[in-house]
């Protein structure tokens, strides 16, 4: 089949090894099929994610994400998306740099022992494993790969997982690796039952008060002893016989009354002459559930497109028509006053979109200046590089400074959109492409706009350098003239639209 390549990503990063994290979500708003959209994803040359169908695997409108250890060796990270059916879909790429391998840091925790039940006596069943205990001691490190292992087969892969496995007794082993490379392994086991022994599939319900009383059913099969011969275990207590316990058939047994219990999850066992079943659990809760409550801050705002909360407490909103909202909130988060700065429309004659808005995290003062993307994105307007971020700062938010102009913008709606601050003073910023898909417009002859050299990309604006200058202008050949304190960290995204820096960057791409 003849691949074409739709979509590349690139950025420039020091040789070694990293964990590629790749993030989908399939949204498109039409009709949603399986292999409607399949693609595969190439990271540095090597086919790393085969046939990938978002749907198949997530359905619609949910999250997926694939995790690719990968080595650089020549300065540059590269990420193709090959079409296959329809166009590649990637919502955001998050890229960390691994460590050197280090001994004795990761510990493998497989869980178990583990049971199932062969109820279709065909010869096989399903068991869920869980290694959500495994951990590292490394500093700063964390497990990015689980892989399982039956009689040192590889069986399944994953934090958590169910195996399907033929009747007997098997060894289980857990392998896991940190970001320092570290590599532990330990070992359980696995036992698939015939269809005589008892096995529980749920309880209805799962958790009551720790007071006890009420009726709970077990779910299952294999429930073929009488009340008299079979054995509910219910945490520390075991209840038996007609008067405690009801076997309604062999799916369904009912507990009379719940005991009481501390609060917390005990196991739920049934026991019959054949043997025991695989525990299920029940949870005994205390005083009033756990409950969350919504509000509004505010009615009738206009055209809302980023919200930000300051290193004061307060929330802040930027707006599509330039206005900036900020809510002053008491220690029960209500608002005690709210007012609006239009200082970014007021220091141009164009309308201008705000899309992005951050805050400087070494700024304590009383009043933090407040940090804006902006531009013009309206049909029609011959302003192709009108992008900007703007430092708005004072009491009432109506002092104004550019410290980044010149940025390119679309013909029709891709500007300049998330920004955010690094640890060390630096601020990304996502810029959409100028070819908006090919969408027709009045700024070239041939009606569709070409990508200009800071489109597309995540870009990086070294505010604290001495002499920095953020003022962006490109020489007739489309290279970078001036504004020299602004450039590219990564390109090739299309419409990148919010960006998050978290020990390492992650974008979110539109």
């Amino acid at each position: 089949m003849f691949l074409t390549v739709r979509c590349l990503f690139t950025t420039t990063v020091p040789d070694g090894n990293y964990l590629v994290t790749l993030h989908f979500a399939d949204i498109f708003l039409g009709t949603h099929e399986i292999g409607l959209r399949v693609f595969d994803v190439l990271i540095e040359g090597f086919g790393v994610i085969k046939d990938l169908d978002i749907f198949a695997e997530v359905g619609g409108f949910a999250a997926l994400t694939k995790a690719v250890p990968t080595a650089v060796s020549d300065g540059a990270l590269t990420i193709q998306f090959l079409t296959m059916q329809q166009s590649p879909k990637i919502s955001a790429i998050e890229i960390e740099a691994l460590g050197t391998a280090k001994a004795h840091q990761a510990h493998a925790v497989p869980g178990g022992p583990y049971f199932g039940t062969d109820t279709d006596n065909d010869g096989v069943a399903s068991v869920s494993v869980d290694g959500t205990f495994s951990h590292t001691h490394g500093p700063g490190a964390r497990l990015f790969q689980w892989k399982w292992f039956a009689n040192e087969t590889f069986v399944g892969s994953g934090e958590k997982t169910t195996l399907t496995l033929p009747v007997g007794t098997h060894h289980l082993e857990l392998e896991v690796t940190d970001t320092d490379m570290d590599v532990s392994r330990d070992y359980t086991s696995v036992t698939i039952r015939d269809s005589t022994f008892a096995d529980i599939s749920s309880l209805s319900p799962s958790s009551g008060d720790i007071t006890g009383s009420g009726v709970v059913v077990i779910l299952g099969s294999g429930f073929t002893a009488s009340a008299s011969d079979t054995t509910v275990h219910f945490g520390p207590v075991s209840l038996s016989g007609p008067s405690e316990i009801t076997v309604i058939d062999s799916n369904r047994i009912e507990v009379k009354d719940v005991p009481p219990g501390d609060a917390g999850k005990v196991q739920v066992s049934v026991e019959t002459p054949l043997g025991i079943s695989m525990p299920s659990m029940y949870e005994y809760k205390d005083g009033i559930p756990l409950s969350f409550s919504t509000g509004t801050l505010s009615k009738g705002v206009y055209g809302p497109t980023c919200v930000a909360t300051g290193p004061d407490g307060n929330i802040y909103v930027g707006t599509q028509t330039g206005a900036i909202i900020k809510y002053e909130l008491n220690e029960k988060h209500e608002v005690v006053r709210n007012s609006t700065s239009y200082a970014v429309t007021t220091s141009s004659s164009s309308f201008r979109s705000i899309l992005g808005i951050a805050f400087d995290p070494m700024d304590t003062s009383p009043n933090p200046a407040v940090y804006v993307s902006h531009a013009t994105l309206f049909h029609g307007k011959l302003e192709s590089f009108n992008g900007k971020i703007s430092e708005i700062s004072g009491s009432n938010l109506d002092s104004y400074r550019d410290v980044v102009t010149g940025l390119p913008v679309s013909d029709l709606d891709h500007g300049v959109n998330g920004i955010e601050f690094g640890d060390n003073g630096e601020l990304y910023i996502q810029v959409g492409g100028n070819t908006n898909a090919g969408i027709p417009g009045a700024l070239s002859s041939s009606g569709k706009q070409k990508d200009a050299l800071f489109s597309a990309a995540t870009l990086v604006a070294h505010l604290a350098r001495p002499g920095y200058n953020g003022d962006v202008t490109l020489d007739g050949n489309g290279d970078q003239a001036t504004g020299f304190g602004v450039e590219i960290f990564a390109s090739g995204e299309r419409n990148p639209f919010d960006v998050r820096t978290k020990r390492q960057l992650v974008c979110f791409l539109v």
